[in-house]
């Protein structure tokens, strides 16, 4: 083995110098390359950037927390965003920008702060000159405005001409948007550096502290005090020198005299970077401040460092406290070892270069490498080697036979060059057994080197089968071949696999036989050498589990194959057929029946088949019943409302049982007007549809629009008096649930913006919806137009009174006059398209007034959401009091809403008070039949014609009334009496209770169930007359004049008066027309009952 020689060398200088001083900061510190900034001059408009180095000089990581630039300005600002976290003895450049706006000096500082234990806050300080620059184009297309921020613009501004046809020079100028520069345009407008507007025309406010600039004494910092302390024209906020002129800069550096390091020369150049302009500098390339000696020479600079330069006593130029060779020129070195000749201890060379450490200059030593001093001898085995350099020590060095340089004694290969050994076994090539080949691997230990070996997976000398081939390398061991073949790859050879096609490397064979596992088409049949497979699906069929058909072929994974599972598509280990009709249960069709049987071939088992007659999925009318079962071709076959089997399409008669017909004629009973008598060519002469065996009325057609008073009987035929100007609607229907949500309020719009969130734009109005929509907010249209459609009577009413507006009718004054004053008013209203009416305003009659008064409730009253703010209103109205042209009617309405006393409806002399109104458009012209012929008398006398006895049928309002009325008699006790007997007079309140003796609570007519009517139940009894304006009584023509019964007729009701339980209300026809609500006088009753 070759021997290495080992040489170390060790450096070491004849002088010594002081060892630095490693002071280690156990937490994060903080470096930067530099403290001052200066970006120099920069095109306006244009964006510098500059770079300075932080390092992390501490023991922990660095994090940078803030960067925060002074003044937070556009002009300068960081690339870099914080927090930045700096590894330990790891750097990271801070990249800063300038973006001057104007040609000025700018002036800022960037403050890092971090959490170094040295410094926590570092200010750079950052400077620029911003330069006014121009650029040449076409004069006839100058360049446009460009954003060059989100927020600046460069302009364009022609100053003079530029060399070429037609060219111009413009000068570039920057300004300030508003609120965001996009495509070259300000969107907001142009403004100051803070958003302030510009003073003036190239005299902007460029920091926004209401200064312009040419009077600002801090431009770019907003000041609006311009404090200015030492009087030098520069503002304290910005001053650069505090107590001296900013403007008395000798050395033109941009830095104050009263500031300057350097008034030498520019403060700002300072090559050293050691705070010294270089102008002033001691020692250029090094730091000024350094002099360790104290002796006014930087340490840089400093012949010798420690001691004053100025003692030399040999005057060789270098001081005695640095002197190499006291005595002697220091300046004469023959060698260039820097050592003085006159104390160099081998002059022929460098004597700091001693290799083996011996001392002995290796220019001047004999043995280089070894240490010459180290043995006494110097040549032990006299091969006239020295010892230190000897190879092979005790041998000598002068016998090498191959001629490697390696004496023989301590030769490796003595047959060849020990250094020549081309596959690095350590074994030269001359005594290699295995050349190319690591000699030291033999994988298998039999002592031939892999790179050699003809088997290194095993020992070459175990051979069972004696066929030449180690057993390791055998394909088969224990057969004597040299056949090798393995086609199947498995490391098995073909002449011994039983799978030779199918690699099976462990020839598993679970059954024995001659097949191994991996290709027996039986694996688990014992000894099955047969391996016919007639379907070809892999499997032999000594073990096929449904022959014929693939039994690799499992769709649904219930280890059933295809070809014999009952639901090929839907897992079914147990393959349950509950039905036996071949499919399975989990994939029956029809379970419980033959899947099998499809009469119609629909695919669909007749068991479960809708339509066993054909398709199913024909069904032209789509009523899901198929086109081959339908009942009713073209109609819906589902649709039967009246549940008799005939879909209503087809059914003869919809409204019932086609198939009950009790006379048997082609009717049935539901659509028979005849339905007792069979009506085939049944003679109809009045032609109304109904056959003159079952007419009532034979002669004159019955149908709609002949039966006012809906008693199912013709007008015609009946004894009926019909009245004009009389409400249809009953009275404890009246108002809400005869018309469901009968109001609804809108005003004039153009579209859907017009309106409320909740209401739509139709034909110019806005519609606000139902009655519990009235607080739905404020019209976005005008306010004063709104209006309330009543949808039981068609009537259109102002939203407010007259004058007044808003949603809720609190804004604006309500128009008080006259009566004539407000019928003008309401005329008015066309003229100004009132809700989008050009025609049809006018004052209201009582009637129509009065339909807006809810009855069905014991108090009377008109509701407050449909018509707001409408309590303690007065309503003048249209309808003059007979025998009175100068009177009017109003209606009074009390806080809460109620009818107020002196009543519903009270007339006035002359109107002596201003008073309000609600306009109305439309027309109120409604009609009411009573009939009181053939009413069931069964007071015994059979007598139809007796007086004493007649009853009144109002159809409408589903009430009959006596026709005449009780009076208490002055005798005592009570009378009836019919219309013109008159010796009738008034009857107490007191009597208003049947223990009290309350008439309406005796039999009538065999009748027991009469009472006394409430006030809702009189009020419709009352006719308003027509024209419009004419004067309300009762209807005469029904009821008869009340002559001769003295001055007055007032009828009392059970209802009480709202403030004054001990009062009721009563309808008084005065003079025989004229209506009041209740009265403290007499009256008498009269009693009604509901209509059977």
């Amino acid at each position: 083995m070759r021997f290495a020689i080992l040489m170390s060398v060790l450096l070491s200088g004849l002088l010594g110098c002081p060892e630095d001083v490693l002071v280690v900061q156990e937490g994060a510190a903080i470096d930067i390359n530099t403290l001052q900034l200066d970006f120099g001059e920069v095109n306006i408009g244009e964006r510098s950037e500059l770079r300075v180095l932080v390092t992390n000089i501490g023991e922990q990581p660095l994090i940078i927390e803030e960067l925060s630039m002074q003044p937070a300005t556009d002009q300068f600002g960081s690339v870099t965003q914080a927090p930045l976290e700096i590894p330990r003895n790891q750097s990271e450049e801070l990249t800063l920008f300038f973006f001057p706006v104007s040609a000025q000096l700018y002036l800022g500082g960037l403050d890092i702060k971090s959490n170094a234990e040295n410094s926590k806050s570092i200010r750079l300080e950052l400077k620029g000159q911003g330069r006014d620059w121009s650029i040449c184009g076409d004069c006839d297309s100058p360049p446009q405005p460009d954003c060059v921020t989100d927020r600046h613009r460069l302009i364009y501004d022609e100053q003079g001409s530029c060399e070429g046809d037609n060219q111009c020079r413009f000068a570039v100028g920057v300004e300030t948007c508003a609120e965001i520069c996009l495509n070259g345009v300000c969107i907001g407008g142009i403004e100051g550096a803070d958003g302030g507007m510009l003073c003036g025309p190239g005299d902007p406010d460029s920091d926004g502290d209401g200064v312009c600039d040419s009077d600002d004494n801090c431009k770019q910092v907003s000041n609006p005090n311009q404090e200015d302390t030492d009087e030098d024209n520069r503002g304290d906020i910005c001053d650069i020198c505090a107590g001296f002129d900013d403007f008395i800069d000798t050395d033109e550096d941009g830095v104050p005299n009263g500031c300057d390091i350097c008034t030498a020369g520019d403060d700002t150049i300072d090559t050293d970077d050691d705070g010294v302009p270089d102008a002033c500098d001691r020692c250029e390339g090094h730091i000024d401040a350094l002099d360790q000696d104290e002796d006014g020479v930087p340490d840089g600079c400093d012949l010798c460092d420690g001691e004053s330069d100025a003692i030399d006593t040999d005057n060789d130029g270098v001081p005695n406290a640095c002197d190499l060779c006291e005595g002697f020129d220091d300046t004469l070195d023959e060698d260039d070892d820097n050592i003085p000749d006159d104390c160099d201890v081998c002059p022929l060379g460098n004597d700091n270069i001693d290799t083996d450490n011996d001392g002995i200059p290796n220019a001047c030593d004999g043995c280089d490498g070894a240490d010459n001093n180290n043995n006494g001898n110097d040549d032990d085995d006299a091969d006239g080697v020295q010892d230190a350099c000897d190879q092979c020590p005790n041998f000598s060095d002068n016998l090498d036979t191959d001629g490697d340089t390696v004496p023989d004694a301590c030769d490796i290969c003595s047959l060849g060059d020990d250094f020549v050994d081309n596959d690095n076994d350590d074994v030269p090539d001359a005594c290699d057994e295995c050349p190319g080949a690591d000699n030291n691997n033999d994988s298998d230990n039999d002592g031939v080197p892999n790179g050699c070996d003809e088997c290194p997976e095993g020992p070459n000398h175990v051979d069972t089968d004696n066929d030449g081939i180690p057993n390791a390398c055998d394909v088969c061991p224990s057969l004597n071949s040299t056949d090798q073949s393995d086609n199947d790859g498995d490391g098995v050879g073909d002449l011994c696999d039983n799978c030779p096609q199918v690699a099976n490397p462990t020839q598993e064979n679970y059954d024995g036989d001659q097949w191994g596992d991996a290709c027996d088409r039986c694996p688990y049949l014992v000894h099955a050498n047969d391996q016919v497979d007639s379907d070809l699906d892999g499997v032999g069929d000594l073990c096929d589990v449904c022959p014929g058909f693939d039994d690799s072929e499992d769709t649904d994974g219930d280890e059933t194959p295809n070809g014999c599972d009952n639901c090929p598509n839907d897992s079914s280990f147990n393959q349950a057929d509950s039905d036996g009709d071949g499919v399975g249960d989990i994939c029956d069709t029809c379970p419980g029946s033959d899947d099998n049987i499809d009469v119609d071939g629909d695919n669909i088992p007749d068991a479960c088949d809708i339509c066993t007659s054909g398709p199913n999925d024909l069904d032209n009318d789509g009523d899901g019943v198929a086109n081959a079962c339908d009942i009713c071709p073209g109609g819906d076959d589902t649709s039967d409302a009246d549940g008799d089997g005939v879909p209503d399409a087809c059914d003869v008669c919809p409204g019932g049982d086609d198939g009950l017909n009790t006379d048997g004629d082609n009717l049935a009973n539901a659509c028979d007007p005849c339905p007792l008598v069979a009506n085939e060519g049944d003679t109809d002469t009045d032609n109304d549809g109904i056959p003159e065996d079952c007419d009532d009325c034979p002669d004159l057609p019955n149908g709609e629009g002949t039966d006012v008073d809906g008693d199912g009987r013709d007008d015609q035929c009946v004894a009926a008096t019909c009245v004009s100007g009389m409400n249809t609607w009953p009275v404890l229907d009246y108002p809400f649930t005869t018309t469901p949500d009968r109001f609804a309020r809108f005003a004039i719009c153009e579209d859907a913006g017009d309106c409320p969130e909740n209401a739509v734009c139709t034909e110019g109005r806005c519609v606000l919806g139902t009655e519990s929509q009235m607080d739905a907010g404020v019209w976005e249209s005008d306010e004063s137009q709104w209006v309330v459609h009543d949808q039981e009577t068609g009537l259109v009413w102002q939203g407010c009174m007259l004058g007044e507006s808003g949603s809720n009718c609190n804004t604006g004054d309500r128009l008080l006059a006259s009566h004539s004053d407000l019928a003008a008013s309401c005329t008015d209203l066309n003229y100004l398209n009132w809700g989008g009416y050009s025609s049809g305003w006018r004052m209201a009659t009582i009637q129509e007034i009065l339909s807006l008064v809810d009855y069905s409730h014991i108090t009377p009253f008109m509701d407050l959401e449909t018509f707001p703010n409408n309590e303690a209103k007065i309503f003048s109205l249209t309808s003059k009091a007979n025998q009175r042209e100068t009177f009017a009617y109003m209606l009074y309405m009390e806080d809460n809403g109620t009818i107020y006393s002196p009543g519903t409806v009270a007339p006035t002399a002359k109107q002596s008070v201003d008073v309000g109104t609600r306009c109305v458009n439309g027309t109120l012209n409604q009609q009411r039949c009573f009939s009181n012929d053939d009413l069931e008398n069964t007071d015994g006398d059979n007598d139809e014609s007796d007086a004493s006895e007649r009853s009144i049928a109002d159809y409408s309002m589903q009430l009959e009334w006596q026709e005449g009325f009780w009076g208490w008699t002055p005798s005592g006790g009570w009378e009836y009496n019919s219309v013109g007997l008159g010796n009738y007079v008034g009857s107490r309140d007191d009597y208003s209770q049947c223990d009290n003796g309350n008439p309406c609570c005796n039999m009538f007519d065999g009748k027991t169930d009469w009472r006394q009517p409430s006030i809702g139940e009189l009020m419709t009894l009352i006719h308003t007359g027509l024209p419009q304006n004419g004067p309300p009584n009762w209807p005469q023509s029904v009821f008869g004049t009340p002559d001769g019964v003295g001055s007055t007729l007032f009828f009392w009701s059970k209802s009480r008066y709202p403030s004054s339980l001990s009062r009721r209300w009563g309808v008084d026809f005065y003079s025989n027309v004229d209506l009041v609500v209740w009265r403290e006088n007499n009256g008498v009753f009269k009693c009604v009952r509901d209509l059977d």
